[in-house]
């Protein structure tokens, strides 16, 4: 679905309340709870709001933005503070999760160990070494 704005894109989602508000613009609620405890992301970074952590969804701009992820649940361990509600992530193309490597690169495992033999003293002033 293409949508300008965070607003249109949440508007069909079943557990985003929407609501308008002629000076706040469009503010987004989740499971009853509104404001500053729902938190909203871009590619990780949370979106500051202006007023009680409200946030005009209608001035973020989806350009460049490949996908919309809704999080139900406190979720403050994953995501930080404020994400009480629940959290709306948007991620661009380069911050999305590779799973597989590049075609032609193949990983190599390897291990390698240190010595277990004690360190040398360290040396004392006035005294020469043999």
């Amino acid at each position: 679905m293409a949508a300008n704005t965070l607003g249109e894109a949440l508007r069909n989602e079943l557990t985003v309340r929407l609501g308008q508000d002629n000076i706040l613009g469009t503010a987004v609620s989740m499971q009853g709870l509104g404001g500053e405890n729902v938190k909203v992301l871009v590619d990780g970074v949370p979106v500051i709001g202006r007023q009680d952590g409200n946030l005009d969804l209608a001035q973020l701009d989806l350009t460049g933005i490949e996908r919309v992820e809704v999080v139900e649940g406190p979720l403050s361990v994953n995501y930080g503070t404020n994400a009480l509600a629940g959290t709306i992530n948007l991620g661009s193309p380069a911050s999305a999760p590779t799973t597989a490597p590049a075609p032609g690169l193949r990983p190599t495992p390897s291990t390698s160990a240190g010595s277990t033999s004690p360190a040398p003293p360290p040396p004392v002033l006035g005294t020469t070494t043999s």
